[in-house]
């Protein structure tokens, strides 16, 4: 095989696992960072769309410290979580827990499970507190 053909071949090989690699991204991996607002944008959010639905992704255990206002809550750890959040497909939905770690790996699994208008809040509720945001005790 000379040269010249060798090189076309690995080119397009390199170019056929490149394909590959792209089509196996998950829809979350392709979108980037689209997906993450702050806790000013969220309390903004809040103020001029009381349709929007705001999710709690922390434990049992961590929501003594009080929640957003009007927040749902859907335990992270819950292997059914997906299935709790689909009575608000079709809304925006945005999604916290204490840091921010576990809200961004929920909204990657439901826009990769093909939800739109989900939003992870960089930095939490930790954050939202620091800004003496109102926050209410746990099922009223």
């Amino acid at each position: 095989m000379s040269v010249s053909k060798a090189i076309r071949v690995l080119y397009f090989t390199s170019a056929l696992f490149g394909l590959f690699g792209l089509l196996s991204c998950s829809h979350s991996e392709i979108v980037g960072d689209d997906f993450i607002i702050s806790v000013h944008e969220l309390k903004e959010i809040m103020e001029s769309d009381t349709s929007c639905v705001i999710i709690d992704f922390r434990t049992r255990r961590e929501l003594k410290s009080g929640i957003i206002q009007e927040a749902k809550w859907v335990d992270f750890n819950d292997p059914n979580f997906v299935s709790k959040v689909a009575d608000y497909n079709g809304k925006e939905i945005y999604l916290y827990c204490h840091s921010w770690r576990r809200s961004e790996v929920a909204a990657k699994e439901l826009l990769g499970k093909g939800y739109e208008d989900i939003y992870s809040v960089l930095d939490g509720i930790k954050v939202w507190k620091r800004n003496d945001y109102v926050t209410e005790k746990p099922f009223k």
